[in-house]
């Protein structure tokens, strides 16, 4: 029987594999033939498979993988009378039809969720969340009349804002319906849809898209108006509460902006007030609760819509800057909020607008804060996200937090400097000195507001002397914990003593680091023998404490950054480099050589080089070989074992470098080595080479580039 299906069963399988059994019997259940249908049937009776979990696979077929209309379904629910014993485990029924057949009906099938919901209700199992089925039934029937093309599914899923399903089909013919059955139409996060919402949701649509049949586009503002006044008739339905907020909704919305005029959004806030009045009106001496604060909101409207003309707005409107463009749009879009309008006064502070132009649009609304306190306040609002930020998110904004804090300081020295007296920096400076003294703070954020202070504002003696403890307590904080005064820093001579105390309690790289990057912030000593023996204590320290190449690395960038400041004097590179020659730190020995420009310290260097008979990989690097190339000397070291390095180095990685090796050479006497590498320039075949070849091709290019 099996064989003459034709289904691909594997008998033998099929006959000692009971699991392989069961899901072959339940695969042949899925079928519109009655003959396969009826195979299935009579296996599961003989094979003793649940007939309840056939006749469940057969009726989820149906629904799933048929292709049958809905009609078609239930007909063939019906002849094979499979209704019975599948609601003979009701509960059992109810979680399949949930788990296995909802899913896959789309939302806009109205038919086949009718038909659904249907055999929910007959379960008769309490639905735990969400509408009983019953309810579903009606509130669908409805609907479905209403508005065919409705996803029921995705209006009912709380985890989706049922308005957004239903605006697309909201119109004037079925708005009612929506509304009378919002009660039952869930909500996101609990309750259940307000009418109210249903009717706004229409004043909007009908506004700015018509309704049936009216969907031309206004176009003149007497058009836009008459098209209010047909969505103004609904008013009646919502609250005044909602009239305000529609309004706002409509005249201060970024398509109204491109719609409609200024005195058109005008005349819509105008006829929105006498809408309220008439509302307030008809209670008959009710006070209708916060109607007086929904008429205010609406002055507010007509104050600010009207403010729009000011010159100060204007200029922004008419800027040829896109942020001053965007302020004025901002400001536009605000309809009076005091919230609003103070962030949009901080975003203009903290981007540097011209203080003069804050101050006019203070006075434009009307705010009792004098622009002092608008400064204040953003300077506060931005050391604390400064205080506050967690340090990855304080790395990736330091930059941003660095710009916009020289914006504020900036823009106040530049008024100050003009003239002006709306904000000076007595004003804003208690609160970076606050911020920078708070020990309990990292580092680099307090570094970042020191930095900023001192570059951008002309400090006072004594600001100087403050900023500069400031700095110092910050790094030192990392260091130990010792109370740093401003007696400490108050001289060179005090800094040096504090220098060196601090370098007797270091002995860890991370500690020596911080000494250099305190050495670093400081001013200058203008003794330059006094600064160098400084910098000669704490790399012969560093040096000294120094437990692998890692180590080693971070004393070489230390006096990379050194020299690129203030190059050292000969007698101080040549101890550094006697100390890491004699510690046979003999790679770095060499680049701290090559990083000077001491001549003498150079010849010591390529002595050094010429004595080594074996290049191993703890003596060179990328970083030596490219001090090699940028020396200029090449010829002082061609007969070492590190010229082959160097060569195969710059043939792989630095190209650029060959033709300028080779001129060297050349002009020191050794032409064929110049040759040889020019010609590898070139990329001629190694195999043709011969030293005449060399000789002339590289001949020719110093004849060629003899003036270059």
């Amino acid at each position: 029987m099996l064989r003459g299906l034709g289904k691909g069963v594997d008998v033998g399988r099929f006959s000692s594999d009971d699991e392989y059994k069961q899901e072959t019997i339940l695969g042949l259940v899925m079928t519109l033939e009655d003959e396969v249908y009826n195979i299935a049937l009579s296996l599961a009776h003989r094979y003793k498979v649940s007939t309840w979990e056939l006749h469940c696979t057969y009726l989820e077929f149906l629904f799933t993988e048929s292709g049958l209309s809905i009609e078609k379904v239930e007909e063939k629910i019906q002849i094979k009378e499979i209704l019975g014993p599948l609601l003979s485990k009701p509960e059992e029924f109810h979680a399949r039809l949930t788990s296995s057949v909802y899913p896959t009906i789309d939302g806009r099938d109205h038919s086949k969720l009718l038909y659904y919901f249907g055999l929910l209700s007959r379960c008769g199992v309490n639905e735990n969340d969400g509408v009983n089925p019953d309810t579903q039934l009606k509130l669908l029937k409805k609907l479905r009349a209403a508005a065919s093309g409705l996803d029921y599914k995705a209006l009912i899923d709380c985890d989706t804002d049922p308005m957004e399903v239903i605006q697309p089909a909201l119109n004037s013919s079925n708005v009612h319906v929506f509304a009378k059955n919002a009660s039952k139409i869930p909500k996101p996060g609990g309750g259940f849809l307000d009418p109210e919402t249903v009717f706004a949701a229409l004043i909007l649509k009908l506004f700015w898209e018509g309704d049936q049949g009216v969907k031309e586009t206004p176009q003149s503002m007497v058009e836009w108006l008459k098209r209010f006044e047909v969505a103004k008739e609904y008013f009646n339905r919502v609250s005044t509460k909602e009239v305000v907020s529609i309004i706002r909704s409509i005249v201060f919305f970024r398509k109204s902006l491109e719609k409609l005029d200024r005195e058109c959004r005008e005349n819509i806030i105008r006829r929105g007030v006498k809408c309220i009045q008439q509302q307030g009106g008809k209670r008959k001496g009710q006070v209708s609760t916060g109607l007086e604060e929904h008429q205010q909101l609406m002055k507010q409207y007509l104050k600010h819509i009207s403010s729009l003309q000011d010159p100060t707005i204007q200029a922004l409107v008419q800027s040829d800057k896109d942020d001053e463009v965007e302020y004025a749009l901002e400001y536009d879009l605000s309809a009076g909020d005091v919230d609003q309008l103070a962030i949009l006064l901080r975003n203009m502070v903290l981007n540097k607008l011209d203080a003069t132009i804050i101050n006019d649009i203070i006075k434009l609304i009307d705010w009792q804060k004098p622009t002092r306190i608008v400064y204040q306040e953003s300077l506060t609002y931005l050391l604390n996200l400064l205080r506050c930020s967690h340090p990855n998110e304080f790395t990736e904004e330091k930059e941003n937090y660095s710009t916009k804090l020289r914006n504020i300081l900036d823009a106040v020295t530049t008024h100050e400097e003009n003239g002006g007296e709306l904000i000076k920096l007595d004003d804003i400076l208690p609160r970076l000195r606050n911020f920078s003294e708070d020990v309990k703070l990292e580092k680099t954020k307090r570094l970042t507001v020191i930095d900023a202070t001192e570059q951008c504002i002309d400090l006072s003696l004594e600001d100087i002397e403050l900023f500069l403890l400031y700095r110092t307590q910050s790094i030192v904080s990392e260091i130990c914990h010792v109370n740093v005064t401003l007696d400490d820093v108050h001289s060179p001579e005090k800094q040096c003593h504090l220098f060196q105390s601090l370098l007797k309690k270091c002995s860890k790289l991370n500690h020596l680091q911080s000494l250099a990057n305190l050495l670093y912030q400081w001013p200058p000593i203008e003794d330059h023998q006094q600064q160098e023996e400084l910098w000669l204590s704490l790399l012969s320290n560093m040096i000294k404490h120094a437990e692998g190449s890692h180590d080693i690395q971070e004393l070489i960038n230390i006096f990379r950054k050194l020299q690129s400041i203030n190059p050292s004097q000969q007698n101080f590179v040549e101890k550094i480099y006697q100390e890491l020659k004699e510690q046979k730190f003999n790679l770095a020995c060499l680049k701290v050589a090559l990083l000077t420009g001491h001549e003498s310290v150079h010849q010591n260097a390529f002595q050094f080089m010429s004595r080594i008979e074996e290049i191993t990989d703890d003596l060179y690097d990328t970083e030596l070989l490219d001090l090699l190339v940028s020396c200029n000397k090449v010829d002082l070291f061609v007969n070492t074992k590190y010229y082959p390095v160097l060569v195969e180095h710059i043939t792989e990685n630095n190209r650029e470098a060959i033709p300028v090796l080779s001129k060297q050479l050349y002009k020191a006497g050794y032409k064929g080595e110049a040759g040889t590498l020019y010609m590898s320039y070139k990329g001629s075949n190694s195999m043709l080479w011969t030293l005449n070849t060399a000789l002339a091709t590289v001949s020719n290019f110093m004849t060629k580039y003899a003036d270059s």
